[in-house]
């Protein structure tokens, strides 16, 4: 515990920030849209890690033409071919990443435009182990954040299942999925392999209960959910 306590105080230095992307082929054609919102970011990241399950059945073409386009940080596609599922993806991109504050990016979402300034302030000024956050449903929801301004909340196993209380029977959701996350924590605690669902919440509650004091939630909406592409859009994502 405390070789984490003295990694994680290096965070208040400059900590390269590295995006991670599971992604299969029915999401292969979001992802240019989706790199392109992330160069659009107040603040770019440092890498984008996508880990791509059965890349055989994508045209090779598409595949080039994404790696070979010119983005503004750097770009690691991991290419796999056999079926993963997307704990395998995040847990593959994380392993491969070279930054210190880890985004978990669903393929078929898309980000708040200051989602990668806020989530390095806040991990910079805090050192958080955990950092989850809501989620928008359509665009217009996305207002401009001021970062100094936002406070980390304790997570609990109360916000784990259920979202942010916010006044009686009253809650702000967050989402599992797109998670933040110390490069050091990813090392200890992983995503299961299976592909029941849940994965993502089942990380989430797993680190609260060993560091629950470093597992923090903010109710600020840096994710633009789009369930319309997901294999689990009847499920909230708090739930999945």
């Amino acid at each position: 515990m405390r070789c984490l306590i003295l990694l994680f105080s290096a965070l208040s230095l400059s900590a390269q920030v590295s995006i991670l992307i599971p992604c299969h082929p029915a999401h292969f054609p979001l992802l240019e849209e989706l790199l392109t919102a992330y160069t659009e970011q107040t603040a770019l990241p440092d890498e984008v890690v996508i880990s791509l399950s059965q890349y055989e059945q994508i045209d090779p073409s598409q595949i080039a033409a994404l790696e070979s386009k010119a983005w503004p940080f750097q770009l690691l596609l991991l290419k796999h071919p056999q079926k993963c599922a997307a704990g395998t993806n995040r847990k593959l991109a994380a392993r491969a990443s070279t930054g210190k504050i880890l985004i978990c990016q669903d393929a078929d979402d898309l980000p708040h435009p200051q989602r990668v300034e806020i989530v390095k302030h806040l991990f910079e000024k805090y050192a958080p182990f955990l950092l989850i956050h809501s989620y928008a449903k359509t665009p217009e929801e996305f207002v401009r954040y001021d970062k100094e301004s936002i406070s980390l909340q304790e997570l609990t196993q109360q916000i784990i299942y259920s979202g942010i209380p916010n006044g009686p029977d009253s809650y702000i959701p967050i989402h599992h999925g797109n998670v933040c996350l110390s490069k050091v924590l990813s090392q200890y605690i992983v995503w299961d392999d299976d592909f029941m669902g849940g994965e993502d919440f089942r990380l989430n509650l797993r680190a609260w209960q060993i560091y629950r004091r470093k597992c923090c939630v903010i109710p600020q909406k840096l994710i633009l959910f789009r369930g319309q592409y997901s294999y689990f859009s009847n499920t909230p994502p708090h739930l999945r």
